[in-house]
């Protein structure tokens, strides 16, 4: 069910770029936060753990209990994408050429093609959790089975370890190419060269879920406490809102760009309008 309402008004400080997407999962919502940080509902009656927008803007959610993918488009209308054959869909990311990549409760990473079709792209994970891409479309894995994996993915599908000891619950990237990884509670940065260091300490408790700003702050969502966590880009904590029931992934909307037969009609249209202002005149 889509419904959009205000629940919360922002607090000083709390200005967003972009419209940030949390699943709230057991409160079964989804929320938006809008260009002020006020917080709207904006679905109901979904048990959703995973989100991922396509470049379309439309928004695919994960939903544990029943296994499927649903697919909001960007008027709002909701049908189901898919329904994973090989456990509950945990985490999800697109990749530059728009297909579908999710892990699944089964330590499966499953890929699927726009019309639905699927295949596995790897198995045999210990327990497959986050999911991102960097701006190469390098593909990044995390395994928080046994002392933990972060798993780098080339785009011909080639795996290789990018680091281990870390039981990285949440990954993103920045505008940078830096990669931000949750571990207990701590985050931990790493630059594109590969080294590491602490970005932020006592940082959520149980973190599914983090997500970038264009600006370089850093969204975490902490679903022990309910609450999603703002980190300035030099790791000043505060927090963004609080009251949820347990907030699993973040995702921001990407810019909805519209379509070329918007600007060709208003090309059209001023162009008409400049030539019967010119025959007027004349």
């Amino acid at each position: 069910m889509l419904l959009i309402q205000i629940t919360s008004i922002a607090l000083l400080g709390n200005a967003l770029s972009a419209t940030l997407f949390v699943a709230d999962r057991t409160g079964s919502k989804i929320y938006s936060y809008d260009s002020l940080g006020n917080r709207n509902i904006f679905a109901t009656s979904v048990n959703a753990a995973s989100l991922a927008f396509d470049s379309s803007g439309s928004l695919y959610v994960g939903e544990t209990s029943s296994q499927n993918i649903y697919k909001y488009a960007t008027n709002g209308s909701r049908t189901k994408f898919a329904t994973l054959s090989s456990g509950a869909p945990v985490n999800m990311a697109f990749n530059p050429t728009g297909e579908l990549l999710v892990t699944d409760s089964g330590s499966n990473i499953v890929k699927y093609s726009s019309d639905g079709s699927s295949i596995i792209f790897d198995s045999g994970l210990r327990s497959a959790n986050a999911l991102a891409f960097d701006t190469s479309g390098n593909l990044y894995a995390t395994d928080i089975g046994g002392i933990g994996y972060i798993y780098k993915y080339d785009t011909g599908g080639v795996r290789s370890t990018f680091t281990n000891g870390l039981v990285a619950s949440s990954i993103a990237f920045d505008s940078l190419g830096n990669l931000f990884a949750a571990n207990g509670r701590n985050i931990y940065k790493f630059a594109p060269n590969g080294s590491r260091t602490l970005f932020a300490s006592n940082a959520a408790v149980v973190s599914f879920g983090m997500a970038i700003d264009s600006v370089g702050n850093v969204y975490e969502s902490d679903s022990y406490s309910g609450n999603i966590y703002k980190f300035l880009p030099n790791g000043t904590k505060s927090v963004f809102d609080s009251g949820l029931n347990y907030p699993n992934m973040l995702v921001f909307q990407p810019p909805i760009v519209p379509e070329p037969s918007t600007y060709a009609l208003f090309g059209l249209g001023a162009s008409a309008l400049a030539i019967a202002y010119c025959r007027k005149v004349s």
